[in-house]
């Protein structure tokens, strides 16, 4: 289906859609199996988005380009991508709540959630059982602000690294969440920082994540090339955390 152009006002309540293709060579049917947002700003509610698959410019689920669409209580499951299988922002503002990405698959990055340029916050949300090369639970890349509350990533497992979250060149606030059980089989199976990251976790927990070093410090939270260390505040991680408070 296609929200675009749409405001606040175009509801979209308890829904499942499921079997789209977006496999074409050109826009708009490359993007977007599930959904294709373009400029719009839909509120979506109780809905249900699974079986649906994206390829080359990704979103199996759902893509979003512009626009600021408001999820709450959304299910994304069993979606497949090459880049966010379950959902794709590029120059979006999403708010996301309650919602729940669950056993999707991408290719290349970005199994649940994949923010490029965009500004997304995310509330309540759990990300489990999702599948990448890179970035299994959520990647945020090339200026994207993040905010995430109360949130929940748990047994992602990606190839390469950062097995629940990847973020490059972006600006991350992870408060009073959980990462734990999830893998990489190189590095960064909990969070990893790539390239001039600015990070602050405030109230969270960084536990049980894995890649190929065990489950140390590292294993938890993983910086390459980052300039700004993350600010860590009242926090448990798994090995400690060098410079962390409360």
């Amino acid at each position: 289906m296609t929200s675009s152009g749409t405001d606040a006002t175009a509801v979209l309540d308890g829904f499942t859609i499921t079997g789209g293709n977006a496999n074409a060579p050109v826009e708009p049917y490359r993007s977007g199996g599930g959904i294709y947002n373009i400029e719009g700003s839909p509120t979506i509610r109780y809905c249900t988005i699974r079986n649906n698959m994206a390829g080359i410019r990704g979103g199996g689920g759902m893509y979003n380009r512009a626009g600021s669409p408001s999820l709450s209580t959304c299910t994304f499951i069993h979606n497949q991508a090459t880049w966010g299988a379950g959902m794709k922002n590029v120059f979006a503002e999403p708010t996301l709540s309650y919602c729940a990405f669950i056993e999707n698959i991408a290719e290349n990055g970005g199994g649940g959630l994949i923010n490029d340029h965009s500004n997304s916050f995310l509330n309540h949300c759990i990300f489990k059982g999702n599948v990448a090369e890179r970035a299994a639970g959520m990647y945020s890349y090339m200026y994207s602000d993040l905010t995430v509350i109360n949130c929940v990533f748990v047994a992602n497992r990606a190839y390469y690294y950062g097995g629940a979250m990847t973020n490059v060149q972006s600006s991350v606030k992870l408060i009073n969440s959980t990462l734990a059980q999830n893998t990489s089989m190189y590095y960064g199976g909990g969070l990893c920082n790539r390239v001039t990251t600015d990070i602050i976790i405030t109230n969270c927990i960084l536990w049980a994540n894995r890649d190929s070093s065990g489950m140390g410090a590292s294993a938890q939270i993983y910086n390459d090339e980052v300039i700004n260390q993350p600010l860590v505040h009242y926090s448990c991680i798994q090995g400690g955390w060098s410079g962390a408070d409360g």
